[in-house]
């Protein structure tokens, strides 16, 4: 058996259900053959032939994190015990103990009260304790589990990233925190996006396309993204991704990474000569929150936008239509969904023409998302998709479209939507 998973889990079988639960929620962020769960290869570790198997696997060379499932039975049984055992060499191995994370999963399974914990987990609802686990395992990957260069390191680096093979790693790890920071029902394969990126920095799309990517890392772990797709002909460059995450660090407090990623975009702009842009991006709409917290949240974002350094030279504005994103993985999966367009420019007002709007949006369905898919059958499908979604939305848009102020969409409620 391989010993290179990202995340082990270990724990007494009585917990099987609520630890499988949430390996298979870090699985689906993590990808195939990440995971060691043990029900999952009970095959390859039957008999005596197992224990050296699990000793490597929980050991100071295993898994890159293990995940040690604290409970009154897992104190007791001959498996854990000789999982504890090889945990116990990890913790000692090279000051090991950022490699394990502790995580009490049923009542009284923390025997020493006075050592930090992480929070209970059977407190916490799956998808949260997936994404600790997940945000945990970013952070060895980033100081190849020595906590003591993490004290030491240099403040905010942000890269600009051109080579993919060169920066592959990092690329999966920005990537991957972005993903960490989605609700499940918004996440995309990891792979594809991974892909797409691979292809925009390889030059594999038109001559007309660039890619910006830049990643930000504080204190060797990496804590932001931001990718921008521009087409040079058009002058429109969409922002596909942008995650800014605060560590909690002690003594230790990053500047503000969202601004100093859209900073380093403009700076990087004009180093390679672009005249200045036009931008697009999509958001959440606050409106469509289920709840007053992630109506906040989404409206922070949208203020986030707003108030950035690089857009001070331009006007910010969400176009008030019944805009939809296309789905990335196929015409045969589940529907679009309702977000917000933005878009900044020089000299915007309170409206924009229906041409106008309708170049943006045609834009965005036939070209902006026009290739993702190589296989040709595939690729066909895909546009005449997207071109049909085109036709719907601009068909629906009025001779004036309403360009809102962030703070204007920011507090719009579900009825005065436009209709979908």
């Amino acid at each position: 058996m391989p010993a290179a998973y990202k995340v082990a889990f270990s724990y007494a079988g009585e917990q099987s259900a609520l630890v499988g639960a949430i390996a298979e929620e870090v699985r689906k962020i993590l990808g195939p053959d990440t995971v060691f769960f043990a029900e999952w290869y009970v095959s390859e570790i039957a008999g005596y032939a197992g224990k050296p198997d699990l000793q490597k696997i929980y050991g100071p060379h295993g898994a890159t994190l293990v995940v040690e499932c604290l409970s009154p039975e897992q104190q007791h049984k001959e498996w854990t015990r000789i999982e504890s055992e090889a945990i116990a060499q990890r913790r000692a191995h090279d000051d090991g103990a950022v490699t394990v994370l502790p995580l009490e999963v049923a009542a009284g399974g923390n025997t020493k009260p006075f050592e930090t914990i992480a929070p209970v987990a059977y407190r916490l609802k799956v998808p949260d304790t997936a994404r600790l686990i997940v945000d945990r395992l970013r952070l060895v990957e980033s100081t190849n589990g020595a906590p003591h260069a993490v004290a030491a390191a240099p403040g905010l680096d942000t890269v600009y990233v051109t080579d993919f093979v060169a920066s592959q790693t990092l690329i999966r790890n920005a990537l991957a925190l972005y993903q960490s920071r989605l609700p499940e029902d918004e996440r995309y394969d990891l792979e594809l996006m991974v892909d797409i990126v691979r292809r925009h920095l390889s030059n594999e799309f038109a001559p007309t396309w660039t890619a910006h990517l830049l990643i930000s890392v504080f204190a060797k772990r990496t804590v932001g993204m931001l990718l921008c797709y521009e087409h040079l002909v058009r002058n429109l460059a969409f922002v596909s991704y942008l995650v800014a995450y605060n560590p909690r660090l002690p003594g230790m407090h990053p500047p503000d990474i969202g601004q100093d990623l859209a900073e380093h975009l403009m700076t990087a702009r004009t180093t390679r000569g672009l005249p200045p842009g036009r931008f697009l991006f999509e958001v959440d709409d606050p409106a469509l929150a289920l709840n007053p917290r992630e109506r906040r949240r989404r409206a922070s974002r949208l203020e986030l936008f707003g108030t950035l350094a690089p857009f001070k030279a331009l006007h910010l504005r969400a176009l008030d239509i019944a805009y939809l994103q296309p789905n990335l993985e196929g015409t045969d999966q589940a529907g679009e969904r309702p977000l917000l367009l933005c878009y900044a420019a020089p000299g915007l007002g309170e409206t924009m023409s229906r041409d106008a709007a309708a170049e943006l949006l045609t834009w965005t369905y036939t070209e902006l998302y026009d290739g993702i898919f190589e296989e040709p059958e595939k690729a066909a499908a895909y546009t005449r998709y997207t071109r049909q979604l085109s036709e719907r939305v601009v068909s629906g848009l009025p001779d004036q479209v309403r360009l809102l102020k962030h703070g204007e969409a920011g507090r719009r409620r579900r009825d005065a939507l436009p209709r979908r």
